[in-house]
C-alpha cells in the first residue's frame, strides 16, 4: 500500500534546444495525493454518495473581477505583459485556439466546458510573438512566472475538501530554465492571501518537451490545507521557460466518506489489459477471430474516501452487445486505508478471456467494498474499454477513440515520416488492404505509400533488411479527407488478397506533404500504452538523422496509430463474413444486394456520371470464374445472374474504367 501518484506526460514537439528522445520509457512519478484522469470527470470506482460542489468557476464570463492576474519576469520584477489570457467565444484569439507560440500547440483544452471559455499562460508566445527562432523577442522574454490568484472563499463547516480542475500543460524548462524543476504549482492560503503556504507541485513526471493529455482532470485532496478555511484563495502559478499551461473547469467539492477511484501508481497506468500472444504482445482493440488470443487485466485503485475500506476487490465483467456478461473476473479482497493504494497485478484467478467470438464487447473495470453496498444511492460507475472481434480487421486502437493526431509537421518532420503499427499473427491470413483514420487537417495532393514489411531483422537504425509483402500509393482527394479516411487495396489483378504467413508484420504509411504545403495527419489512440515495438515511426526532421523509433519518453502522442489490416482467413472458412464498405478499398458509392445472394445480385452505381466498368467474380482459389464489362449511369442499377455458380464465398471486384477500384466479399448460397 502507498499514497496514490499520478502519470503524465503525453505530447511533443518542436522547441529550441531539443533533444531527439530515442526509446519509449516509464517513470515513476510522485505527486502524492494527486488522482490524474484522461477524463472530464474521474471516474468513480464506487462511492457512497456523489460529491457535493463547495465552488466552482468555469470561466464562462472570462477572469472574474475578483480575482488577481500577476506576472513577472525571472528576478520576480512585475511586467504586465506577463498574464494569463482568457479563451472566449467573443475573444482574440478565441477559444478556438490554444497557443498562439512558434511551438506550442495551438489546440484549445479539451475541457469539458471548452465552448464557453478557458485560461492559458503562454509563455512560448510571450517569448517569441509565434515567429520559429524568434526567441526573447515577444513581448515578454521567457522564463516567465504567472499567478492566477481566485477570490476568497468560505468554507467554515467543510473540513474535507477537494480540488479538481481541467489541464493541458506541456514543458521546456522549470524554474530559472532550470530543466530538471517543474514549472507548474498551485498554492494555498487561509487568511485572504496574506500568506502563502503548503505549495503543491503538480506535473512532476512530465519530462522536457512532453505534455499531459489535452483535458486532463488532475483532482487533490486539499483538506489539510483549506478546509474549515473562512478566507480561503488559490493560485495556480506558471515559473518556468516554455510552453503552455491552460485550465478550465476549477471546482471544490467535498470528500464522501466512502469513495474509491482508479488510479495510476509508481509508472503503472490507472487500468490495464495484458495479451498474451507472440512478438511485441501489443494491444488490439480489433482483433479478428482467426487471430483471438488470452487477454488479461489489472488496475490501480485509491481509497479517496474519509475512511477506510474493507473487503475491496477488482472486477472484470465482460459484456456482449445486448448487455449479457459473458466474462468475469476478480481479484482477492484486500484493505484500504484512507489514502492507500491497491495495485492489482495481471488477473489470473480465474481462465482468461479468449476474444474468440464475434462481436463487440465492452471491458468493464470496477471494484467491490464491503462499505459501499450495491444500492439505491450509492455509486457504481464503471470504466469501460470497447473491444471489437470480427471476420476482417486488426487494429491497435479501442473503440473509436482518438487522443490526438500525428503526422508531417515539425515533430516528426514534413516529408518521407511515417508510422507503422505492429500486427502479429498467430495465424496465416490474407490481407485485402489497409485502412486510416485522417484528420480534417489533412489536405488534398499530400502523398502516402503503404508498405506491409516482415518484422524479422528490423533495424532502428538501417531499417528492414526484406523488401516489403507489399506496395501501395495513393494522393490524398478532398474527398478523402472529407471521408476522414484513406483505403488501400492489396489484391491482385484477379482481387486475390495477399498471403502472409503467421508471424509479425509492420504495416507501414508514409507521408510527403511537398515539404509541408499538403499536410497529412492521422490518428492516435492512448486508451492503453503499448510495449516497446508495437508501434514504430520514421523521424524525418531536417538537420538530425532519419531513423527509426519506438517512441517518445513519457508520451503518448505516439502509442497506437489509428491503422487497420484488413484480413480473411486464408482459405474459404465460415468465418469469413461480409466485410462493411469502410473495411476495404471502396472509392465509388456503389451498393451490392442481396448478399448473402441465392445467386441474383444487384449493383446500384450512385456515381454522378456515365462510367464503364469491369466486374469480375473471383473464387477463394484466385481463379476467375466471371467477368463482365458494363455500362452504369447515375442511380443505375445493374443485375448480374450467378444462378450457376457454386454455393461459398467469392470476391466481387469491380474497377471504373478511371482506375478506381471496389472490393467485396459475396456470399452465394
Amino acid at each position: 500500500m502507498a499514497s496514490c501518484f499520478l502519470v503524465g506526460g503525453m505530447a511533443v514537439a518542436q522547441n529550441k534546444n531539443e533533444a531527439t528522445v530515442l526509446q519509449k520509457r516509464t517513470v515513476d512519478m510522485v505527486d502524492p495525493e494527486v488522482i490524474a484522469s484522461n477524463r472530464a470527470k474521474n471516474t468513480v470506482v464506487s462511492a457512497d454518495r456523489p460529491e457535493v460542489v463547495l465552488w466552482s468557476e468555469d470561466f464562462a464570463n472570462g477572469i472574474p473581477t475578483s480575482w488577481t492576474n500577476q506576472g513577472f519576469d525571472e528576478f520576480m520584477t512585475p511586467n504586465t505583459q506577463i498574464r494569463w489570457e482568457y479563451r472566449g467565444a467573443a475573444t482574440t484569439p478565441s477559444n478556438a485556439v490554444g497557443s498562439r507560440g512558434a511551438y506550442g500547440s495551438a489546440a484549445p483544452l479539451a475541457s469539458a466546458t471548452t465552448a464557453n471559455g478557458f485560461v492559458v499562460f503562454d509563455s512560448d508566445w510571450m517569448d517569441n510573438a509565434g515567429i520559429a527562432g524568434n526567441f526573447g523577442n515577444g513581448v515578454a522574454a521567457s522564463p516567465h512566472i504567472g499567478y492566477l490568484t481566485t477570490s476568497t472563499i468560505n468554507l467554515v463547516g467543510q473540513p474535507n475538501v477537494s480540488l479538481a480542475f481541467q489541464q493541458y500543460y506541456r514543458r521546456f524548462a522549470g524554474p530559472g530554465a532550470v530543466q530538471t524543476v517543474p514549472a507548474t504549482y498551485v498554492e494555498f492560503s487561509t487568511d485572504g492571501g496574506t500568506t502563502w503556504g503548503n505549495r503543491q507541485t503538480l506535473n512532476t513526471g512530465i519530462a522536457v518537451n512532453a505534455a499531459t493529455p489535452n483535458g486532463q482532470r488532475l483532482e487533490l485532496d486539499v483538506s489539510a490545507f483549506i478546509g474549515n478555511a473562512a478566507n480561503a484563495r488559490i493560485r495556480f502559478i506558471f515559473d518556468g521557460d516554455y510552453y503552455i499551461w491552460m485550465l478550465d473547469d476549477i471546482e471544490i467539492t467535498d470528500i464522501p466518506a466512502h469513495s474509491l477511484k482508479f488510479t495510476a501508481w509508481r509508472g503503472a497506468p490507472a487500468r490495464d489489459i495484458i495479451y498474451r500472444g507472440p512478438g511485441e504482445n501489443a494491444r488490439y482493440g480489433h482483433m479478428t477471430v482467426k487471430q483471438c488470443r488470452n487477454v488479461f487485466f489489472d488496475a490501480n485503485i485509491y481509497n479517496f474516501g474519509l475512511q477506510s475500506q474493507s473487503n475491496v476487490r477488482l472486477e472484470i465483467d465482460i459484456l456482449d452487445a445486448s448487455g449479457a456478461v459473458v466474462f468475469n473476473t476478480s481479484s482477492a479482497d484486500t484493505t484500504l486505508a484512507r489514502g492507500d493504494t491497491a495495485s492489482y497485478n495481471v488477473l489470473t484467478t480465474t481462465t482468461p478471456w479468449s476474444a474468440c467470438t464475434l462481436g463487440e464487447y465492452r471491458v468493464v473495470y470496477k471494484t467491490r467494498s464491503a462499505n459501499i453496498p450495491t444500492v439505491t444511492g450509492s455509486l457504481m460507475d464503471t470504466d469501460t474499454v470497447i473491444i471489437r472481434v470480427t471476420d476482417s480487421i486488426m487494429a491497435q486502437n479501442f473503440g473509436d477513440v482518438i487522443a490526438n493526431t500525428i503526422g508531417t509537421n515539425t515533430n516528426f518532420g514534413l516529408d518521407g515520416v511515417g508510422f507503422a503499427p505492429r500486427i502479429d499473427l498467430m495465424n496465416d491470413e490474407r490481407a485485402f488492404g489497409s485502412w486510416a483514420w485522417l484528420s480534417t487537417a489533412t489536405r488534398a495532393g499530400a502523398l502516402v505509400n503503404v508498405y506491409v514489411y516482415d518484422t524479422t531483422g528490423l533495424d532502428l537504425i538501417t531499417g528492414f533488411p526484406t523488401q516489403p509483402k507489399v506496395f501501395a500509393t495513393k494522393t490524398i482527394t478532398a474527398a478523402d479527407s472529407a471521408a476522414r479516411f484513406i483505403s488501400f487495396d492489396f489484391t491482385d489483378q484477379n482481387g486475390v488478397p495477399i498471403y502472409l504467413d503467421n508471424g509479425g508484420y509492420y504495416v507501414f504509411y508514409e507521408f510527403f506533404s511537398s515539404n509541408g504545403a499538403n499536410p497529412i495527419f492521422i490518428g492516435n489512440d492512448a486508451t492503453f500504452d503499448q510495449p516497446g515495438l508495437a508501434s514504430i515511426f520514421y523521424f524525418t526532421r531536417p538537420g538530425e538523422t532519419p531513423r527509426w523509433f519506438s517512441g517518445f519518453t513519457n508520451s503518448s502522442t505516439f502509442v497506437s496509430p489509428i491503422i487497420r489490416l484488413i484480413t480473411c482467413p486464408a482459405t474459404a472458412a465460415a468465418t469469413c463474413m461480409a466485410l462493411s464498405l469502410d473495411e476495404i478499398s471502396v472509392e465509388e458509392n456503389i451498393s451490392i444486394f442481396p448478399n448473402p445472394t441465392n445467386g441474383i445480385l444487384n449493383l446500384r452505381f450512385d456515381t454522378y456520371n456515365f462510367k464503364n466498368y469491369d466486374v469480375k467474380l473471383v473464387n477463394m482459389n484466385g481463379q476467375v470464374v466471371f467477368n463482365k464489362e458494363i455500362g452504369a449511369a447515375a442511380n443505375a442499377v445493374e443485375t448480374l445472374d450467378f444462378t450457376g455458380m457454386a454455393a461459398g464465398l467469392y470476391m466481387l471486384n469491380i474497377t471504373s474504367n478511371d482506375g478506381k477500384v471496389n472490393t467485396y466479399k459475396v456470399n452465394i448460397q
